[in-house]
């Protein structure tokens, strides 16, 4: 499924590179802070994590 592809971001809300996409799945699901990703704004929190579950570019198998 991953792709070097650019891809629509629903928690930054526009469009981002797949290694940040990467990069905002790990902050919420390994436990990396959202400060580790300058690039984009997000909070660590229930509905963020839901909203990644759902995006169809989270799945890293």
């Amino acid at each position: 499924m991953y792709s070097d592809k650019d891809r629509m971001c629903p928690i930054c809300n526009r469009e981002i590179s797949a290694d940040i996409c990467y990069e905002i799945v790990m902050c919420l699901t390994a436990g990396f802070k959202p400060s580790s990703v300058p690039e984009v704004e997000f909070k660590d929190n229930k509905e963020t994590r839901s909203i990644c579950d759902h995006c169809q570019y989270s799945d890293l198998s």
